[in-house]
């Protein structure tokens, strides 16, 4: 078993591909973690995390990106994926200001 400990799968560079990418890493027995970098690329890689067993989310949000309202529509997304996020490590939480 290999593990990508850090890809970026959701970006739309994969769009057309995306899936058989995946479906073949799954063969090879490989593991994503793709890491989130945005509310929408959070999105996208909770979706992905739940549609594919072999995909796991690591969700950021950069400082100089983040007002409390993204933080707040990213606590509503990550209470939806409980069960899957229980599954990953929790690495830490930086708050800023």
């Amino acid at each position: 078993m290999l593990i990508d400990v850090h890809a970026h799968i959701d970006y739309e560079q994969f769009d057309f591909d995306r899936s058989e990418i995946i479906k073949k890493a799954k063969s090879e027995d490989i593991i994503i973690i793709n890491s989130g970098l945005n509310i929408e690329g959070g999105k996208k890689t909770l979706d992905l995390s739940r549609e594919f067993d072999n995909v796991y989310a690591a969700l950021g949000l950069p400082p100089t990106e983040i007002m409390d309202e993204d933080v707040n529509k990213s606590s509503n997304s990550s209470r939806i994926t409980r069960k899957k996020l229980s599954q990953s490590a929790r690495l830490g939480w930086i708050t800023t200001g």
